[in-house]
């Protein structure tokens, strides 16, 4: 009886063996089909219309090349009829948390940091010899006007437009993750203006035949004028969630003691709750500081030590939001530092406590000048003018006062002040 069993066993252990191997090689099959159709590229460059924010950091990946070996170059120019085409030659990666704004590729991508509306335009990715495998129309649309409205506040968003030539409206991406957990944090959910019409030019269209974004040149201009006035919108409301949820069973209940255990850190002095960096910078100055690895559509929040800054009060654009602000990067902005903003920040990526900022402020370094600097000659020069016109006041003013008193003065009564 005991050897059936065991054979039984042996059986059912080979059988399970050879469906995961089965299994894994009918993976792999299906890796090497999709990662060839990548490699496939269309014989005329599609230019696959994208839309983005300002101050948000953008990846535009390559989804094509004819050969793996084949080193990628990309380029840019303002519109697809613009004769002048720049290469964007590689920077080195974005380490500093200092957010500059610049566009870099790495690796099959480019990236774009705190994007402007002027960066949008034609990415084309192609070899040395000037073949294109694939394009993007970026349209970055200005977020600093957002349509911002609070879930809370039953506020509803805004209504399609349509005219005899064109339908506008909002494509929304979807809810973000609450940005913090184990406390009150906030959700958002951005939506950028898209075009439906007939009368689009085939070449910037997306898949469905008729949408584009409403930055596209493939907008006629006589149409541009109906759209004028529409903006993106942003939609916030309030969450709450755990950070751990407890899994019935050992393994579960020790995850949840540990991740108990874990928060006595919080009350530790002098205990970093997430791996920090230090970032001096100069007093008075303005400061943007990102959060490492945030995406576009990614939940992120801030904090000041202990001190949340909430999106409902800090925000661009809402009423809290005048010296400190967050933009709709998800970027936190100082238009000017001081002391007393001299803290540890701490950034939440997807709900988890991400990183922290250890901000170390410093007056302007001297520096110093010399006698043949322009500016030291300016300044010698207007010592010397000031000095030359003061000199010329002090005489006048002791002539004046001389003359007076000579005109008022009688030979007899000087005379006899003077014995």
């Amino acid at each position: 009886m005991h050897s059936t069993m065991f054979t039984k066993l042996i059986s059912i252990l080979m059988l399970f063996i050879c469906w995961q191997i089965t299994t894994v090689n009918a993976y792999v099959v299906a890796e090497k089909e999709q990662t060839h159709e990548k490699l496939l590229c269309p014989s005329i460059p599609i230019f696959e219309s994208v839309a983005y924010g300002t101050d948000m950091t953008i990846e535009l990946p390559c989804k094509c090349r004819p050969d793996k070996n084949t080193q990628v170059y990309w380029f840019y120019k303002q519109s697809v009829n613009s004769v002048a085409t720049r290469m964007l030659t590689p920077d080195g990666t974005h380490k500093s948390l200092h957010v500059e704004s610049k566009i870099i590729t790495k690796v099959y991508n480019v990236i774009i940091h705190k994007a402007r509306v002027k960066d949008s335009g034609i990415y084309l990715c192609g070899n040395g010899d000037g073949a294109f495998f694939w394009g993007y129309e970026l349209d970055v649309q200005d977020t600093s006007n957002a349509y911002v409205a609070f879930q809370e506040h039953r506020q509803d968003p805004q209504p399609d437009l349509q005219t005899e030539h064109l339908t506008a409206f909002t494509a929304f991406w979807k809810w973000q993750k609450c940005d913090r957990c184990d406390g009150p944090g906030e959700q958002r959910k951005i939506g950028f203006c898209y075009v439906s019409s007939a009368h689009l030019k085939p070449r910037y269209m997306l898949s469905q035949s008729s949408v584009v974004p409403c930055g596209s040149h493939g907008i006629p201009d006589n149409l541009r004028k109906e759209i004028s006035d529409r903006r993106p919108e942003i939609f916030i409301r309030s969450c709450n969630v755990p950070c751990h949820i407890r899994v019935p069973g050992f393994k579960g209940t020790a995850d949840y003691l540990w991740h108990q255990l874990s928060k006595i850190k919080t009350f530790i002095p002098f205990f970093p709750n997430a791996p920090t960096e230090k970032h001096k910078h100069t007093l008075g100055s303005s400061l943007t500081l990102a959060c490492p690895g945030a995406k576009p559509g990614d939940a992120v929040a801030w904090d000041k030590n202990n001190k949340h800054f909430y999106k409902s009060d800090y925000l661009i654009g809402q009423k809290e939001a005048t010296r400190i602000y967050i933009d709709h990067g998800n970027n936190l902005n100082f238009r000017y530092v001081r002391y007393s903003d001299e803290a540890t920040y701490y950034c939440w990526l997807q709900g988890k406590l991400k990183a922290g900022i250890k901000l170390i402020l410093q007056a302007d370094p001297t520096e110093k000048r010399k006698f043949s600097d322009a500016d030291s000659i300016l300044a010698m020069k207007y010592i010397g003018v000031s000095f030359v016109i003061f000199f010329f006041i002090f005489v006048m003013v002791h002539c004046i006062k001389f003359s007076a008193y000579t005109f008022k003065c009688s030979p007899s009564p000087c005379i006899a002040d003077m014995v």
